[in-house]
């Protein structure tokens, strides 16, 4: 369920749910990413890529790397095709939230 869940986390930080999103993160993301950091991360991605607009078509890919559980979700903007990726720990909560070029491995 890695993959539902990486669109549960990303669809929520997009739409604002800053609390929500941060419900879900581990220790070391609470401790490094509080809600203000949210929301200014989020400006800092909208500011380049313009406006979220929705999921992409593609099915998310879900992998291994290590302890962690990786899953890169296709997203639409303004300006075209991003992806949000997010790493969960062993526990299920999410370790890593970012977002990134459609390329990068």
């Amino acid at each position: 369920d890695a993959a539902d869940r990486a669109v549960a986390v990303l669809a929520n930080w997009f739409e604002q749910r800053d609390d929500a999103v941060a419900a879900t993160f581990d220790e070391t993301m609470t401790r490094t990413f509080p809600l203000d950091g949210l929301a200014a991360a989020r400006a800092q991605v909208t500011g380049s890529a313009g406006p979220y607009q929705r999921l992409g078509d593609a099915d998310p890919l879900v992998r291994q790397a290590g302890d962690y559980t990786v899953a890169d979700v296709p997203l639409v903007f303004g300006t075209g095709l991003l992806k949000g990726r997010v790493s969960f720990d062993r526990s299920g909560q999410v370790a890593g939230l970012y977002v990134l070029p459609p390329a990068t491995p």
